[in-house]
């Protein structure tokens, strides 16, 4: 019983093994057959066992080698097919037995197992998710940290006499047929050109201009473009590859208290001077449009066109005009004055494309009559050079060129009625010093005469040739008495020596000494 249980158990296994052998057999000889939809209603297992052992029977194989195999490869095929075990796997094997074709399963675990590989590729591309390839952005802080390099270039830095060695060769000397002045060059082209920066009314009025760079050569220039009003002109020279230009101040760095230097060739001096001071005040001068710096460092005649800088070396404004004495006649220091780096911003790049900008006729002053002042009050009339201003007093008129530093003040005083004519007072009297005045000394005097305001009469009157010193600065001046009934007339005029004297400022020299001389008193 026993071996009868065993040899029907090993008839089976034989069976099955034949039955796999034969779906081969068919599967590969016939793979058209195998029906993809709809399968057959399942066949009578036990037949086809029966007919699978019929044809093993033949075979000449050992029955033990062929049941070892078959069995090693069920077992094979069996584990393998375990971890596929999906419910999509299970439903495509069902489908493959009623074809009698169970090699399928295997086809199907191929094709399960290769979808089953794409995924792994998806898990690949998460790899070219560097992000952190966002270290990039440091790069931006560190740009923001590079900004606080222009902290590198402060007065801090630089000593003063580093700062003219750095700056030197950019400031230049103008002279014209009217004067001397000063200049900055601001751009240099390809071709060796310069283009420099002064004051409108350093080349006002001129039939020629010359620039002289580095304290030695001399070029012609010409005029590119003139602002009148804000009192700006741009020149151009060429050539020369050695021109070094400065660049304009960030008006945010150029506040009260800040240190600056005024550069340029004041009183006619042919090397540079540099005066040094602060930043005294920042206004708007509406009458002119522009901004101004106040400054306490020295300027003079002379140094208008030059550059007020920063301690950077950059242009924070460029020296304009002095304020020597107030509206009552009081001498008063520090008033220097040069137009913002904020207006020249705003102007320099049209004067540099060939701008003119001319001034607006002006109101004449309320006393002008035909180009001459005249006082209703004391009987007296002058006739101003163009272009100076004008103040009425109480006493009289001051009257003065502001770029030049020329002033011609008439005060009337009276004194006794005894005096009746010129030589009694000067009998009694003689000229003393102002206030604050030193080195005071009268050169020369003389009688003079004038007509009278009227032309009626010829009247004699005193004239003093002086010398002083105000402020620093050495003045030629002159003075005229005319007494009329007891009252005082004086006319004086104050030059700086540079200026008077020097053969550049000629013209200059005989505008005022013609309105010096224009002066007519009453006739009585």
């Amino acid at each position: 019983m026993r071996s009868a249980t065993s040899l029907w158990k090993r008839s089976r296994v034989y069976l099955v093994i034949a039955a796999i052998s034969f779906a081969v057999t068919v599967r590969c000889a016939t793979p058209a057959a195998v029906p993809t939809t709809d399968p057959d209603p399942t066949p009578d297992i036990d037949a086809t066992i029966r007919v699978s052992v019929e044809q093993t029977a033949t075979s000449s194989t050992s029955i033990e080698n062929t049941i070892a195999a078959a069995v090693e490869a069920t077992q094979k095929a069996v584990e393998e097919q375990q971890p596929t075990a999906t419910p999509p796997a299970i439903k495509t094997a069902t489908v493959v037995i009623p074809t009698l074709a169970p090699p399928t399963v295997i086809a199907v675990v191929v094709p399960t197992v290769i979808p089953t590989q794409p995924p792994t590729p998806t898990t690949v591309p998460p790899a070219p998710t560097p992000l952190p390839t966002q270290p990039p952005v440091p790069a931006p802080t560190a740009i923001a940290t590079v900004t606080p390099v222009p902290t590198a270039t402060t007065p801090i830095v630089l000593s003063l006499s580093e700062l003219i060695d750095q700056v030197r060769g950019s400031i230049v000397q103008v002279i014209t047929n009217r004067g001397l002045g000063s200049g900055v060059i601001i751009e240099v082209d390809s071709s060796g050109a310069a283009l420099i920066l002064t004051n409108q009314h350093v080349i006002d009025q001129t039939s020629s201009i010359e620039v002289v760079y580095s304290e030695q050569t001399t070029y012609p220039a010409s005029l590119i473009g003139v602002d009148a009003l804000r009192d700006l002109a741009v020149l151009r020279i060429c050539c020369d590859f050695a021109f070094t230009p400065l660049s304009f101040s960030n008006s945010d760095d150029v506040k009260l208290g800040e240190s600056v230097v005024a550069l340029g060739f004041p009183l006619g001096v042919d090397s540079l001077r540099v005066s040094q001071g602060i930043v005294a005040g920042i206004q708007f001068n509406s009458a002119d449009d522009r901004s101004e710096l106040q400054t306490d460092a020295s300027i003079n005649p002379g140094n208008s066109g030059g550059p007020l800088l920063l301690l950077d070396g950059t242009i924070a404004g460029i020296n304009t005009y002095v304020i020597r004495a107030s509206s009552d006649g009081v001498s008063v220091e520090g008033f220097g004055f040069a137009v913002a780096a904020e207006t020249l911003e705003l102007i320099v790049p049209s004067l540099s494309a060939g701008q003119v900008v001319t001034v607006p006729t002006p109101t004449p002053h309320p006393s002008l009559v035909t180009g001459k002042y005249v006082d209703d009050d004391y009987g007296f009339d002058i006739t101003p050079p163009p272009g100076w201003l004008i103040d009425s007093r109480p006493d009289g008129v001051v009257t003065w060129d502001e770029y030049a530093g020329a002033t011609i003040i008439v005060s009337v005083e009276f004194q006794r009625a005894e005096y009746q004519n010129t030589q009694q007072f000067i009998d009694d009297f003689t000229l003393a010093p102002s206030d604050g005045w030193t080195d005071f000394v009268i050169d020369n005097e003389q009688s003079i005469f004038r007509t009278s305001a009227d032309g009626a009469v010829l009247v004699m009157g005193h004239e003093f040739n002086t010398t002083f010193n105000s402020d620093g600065v050495n003045y030629e001046s002159f003075t005229h008495w005319f007494i009329r009934s007891g009252w005082l007339y004086q006319i004086d005029l104050a030059t700086p020596s540079d200026v008077w004297q020097l053969p550049e400022y000629a013209e200059l020299r005989l505008e005022q000494q013609l309105a010096f001389v224009s002066f007519h008193p009453p006739s009585s």
